[in-house]
């Protein structure tokens, strides 16, 4: 009875821990003129040139009906521009009424950009390279979903408040390494004590083996227990 208990106590805080979940990754080279759906958050990357010359865009949609955001996780393009105009290659972000988010003619320079973009329901990811030239960027742009709060001031159940731009994100994208909010509250509140999907999975069927095992056992001594004292009256 007491090992019932107890597993089940467990399990209960099994339920009640954390699943994070991590971006899904998507390469520019395999996309291009394709449509990503975003699924709670998404990596689009840029590694070395693959495409051949002219311009790569996909274009990115909710998963959820939910507003997105886009910032740079990573970047590095060894450019030797440090103001515009692009000439030789760029990477573009907008959306459809706005589609010269990085500025126009793109945005080549040698450092990130910082800002969290708003894409809306409809965001484009542009990246362009003349025939005669590449740079060999790497690049890594993050992609979340982002809901409003509630008439109350508040996220809806099951949401995570960014305290940024009245705005909440899924709880399974906090800390996971990523800042989704921008402003890496999501990276460190509550982020002490939690496991992976995977984790929680594995643990779970750990304890249930374990207590199948257990049950098992008990039941084994016990039967073996009563031949013991019924020999032993017996005699």
């Amino acid at each position: 009875m007491y090992s019932i208990t107890v597993l089940l106590a467990f399990l209960c805080c099994l339920s009640l821990c954390q699943a994070t979940t991590y971006p899904s990754t998507y390469y520019m080279n395999g996309n291009c003129g394709k449509s990503i759906f975003v699924n709670g958050d998404a990596l689009i990357k840029i590694y070395t040139n693959s495409y051949g010359s002219g311009a790569c865009t996909i274009n990115l949609y909710s998963v959820h009906g939910a507003n997105l955001v886009a910032s740079f996780y990573s970047y590095y393009m060894p450019s030797s521009y440090n103001v515009h105009p692009c000439q030789r290659e760029f990477i573009q972000l907008g959306t459809p009424g706005n589609i010269n988010m990085l500025g126009n003619g793109g945005y080549c320079l040698s450092y990130k950009p910082v800002k969290q973009y708003a894409l809306q329901n409809n965001g484009i990811f542009t990246y362009y390279t003349s025939s005669t030239f590449n740079l060999a960027p790497s690049i890594q742009l993050l992609v979340s979903e982002v809901y409003p709060k509630n008439t109350t001031g508040y996220c809806q159940y099951g949401r995570f408040d960014c305290l940024s731009q009245n705005t909440c994100i899924d709880e399974s994208l906090t800390c996971n390494g990523y800042n989704d909010c921008s402003n890496g509250r999501d990276e460190y509140e509550g982020c002490g004590f939690t496991f992976t999907v995977g984790a929680i999975g594995g643990l779970a069927a750990g304890v249930f083996f374990f207590f199948v095992f257990v049950v098992i056992l008990s039941v084994v001594c016990y039967r073996r227990r009563r031949v013991r004292i019924g020999y032993v009256q017996y005699n």
